[in-house]
């Protein structure tokens, strides 16, 4: 805003010729040589240009600090979700792995390495290994912590 009011300035105020009278003109020129009115100007314009950079590093400050803050957010929320989809998983593991040994258990009464208590074994076997491959990847990159 304040920028163009001095560019309004410029253009409204400040002429270079007024008159095509000579006298006029020379007492012109010679008023604003004596006032240094060009050296007022180029102050003010590099003056203008630094305000214009400082209020433009605050901008781009604050969109830093609100994305910062949004991506801290994001990913509190999504480690809420994550939290949450894990202790599903366990759950549901917990209550497939219960079922899965109720069948070895009621299976080897009959006979111990029958293909189905084989199977079986090997299914939790597989459960159990992906959910320490889950775990284990989620530890090593640290996906609890604040980035």
């Amino acid at each position: 805003k304040l920028k163009e009011k001095m560019i309004m300035f410029n253009l409204r105020c400040s002429f270079r010729h007024v008159t095509n009278v000579t006298h006029h003109s020379k007492l012109y020129e010679m008023i604003r040589k004596n006032l240094q009115i060009e050296e007022l100007m180029g102050e003010l314009h590099s003056e203008l240009s630094m305000l214009s950079a400082m209020i433009e590093m605050e901008y781009h400050n604050e969109n830093e600090i609100k994305k910062e803050t949004e991506n801290k957010k994001q990913n509190r929320f999504n480690m809420v979700i994550i939290l949450a989809t894990t202790a599903f998983v366990m759950v549901s593991t917990a209550a497939d792995a219960w079922s899965v040994l109720n069948v070895f258990t009621d299976d080897i009464k009959g006979n111990f390495l029958s293909v189905k208590s084989i199977s079986y074994i090997a299914t939790l076997m597989l459960i159990v290994s992906m959910g320490l491959c889950g775990l284990i990847v989620f530890i090593k990159n640290g996906l609890w912590k604040d980035k």
